[in-house]
């Protein structure tokens, strides 16, 4: 089996007249075939014990690139005011 094609990106990115501003769009059509591709080579990699090919499949797919990595730099500085309350495991666990 051989590791998940790159060339299936469901978001293209482009940068704005200024340069300053980048955006990103996604392709829903694309994207959702694509999440169906990729949890098929996955399960079929588990069903037969492909270690090698999810191995390969992580090393390939596994890569933050340049242009991902500079929009997840600007958004390290976001401060992050929720914090999520898990009402049910809570409830569960005063019923102990």
């Amino acid at each position: 089996m051989k590791p998940a094609s790159v060339t299936r990106c469901s978001i293209s990115s482009r940068a704005s007249p200024s340069a300053r501003i980048a955006k990103a769009q996604v392709n829903a059509d694309r994207f959702k075939q694509n999440v169906i591709d990729l949890t098929r080579e996955i399960m079929t990699m588990q069903a037969v014990g492909d270690y090698a090919a999810g191995k390969a499949m992580a090393e390939t797919l596994g890569v933050i690139r340049p242009p991902v990595q500079a929009v997840l730099d600007k958004l390290k500085d976001v401060p992050v005011d929720i914090e999520p309350r898990y009402v049910t495991a809570q409830q569960l666990e005063t019923a102990r």
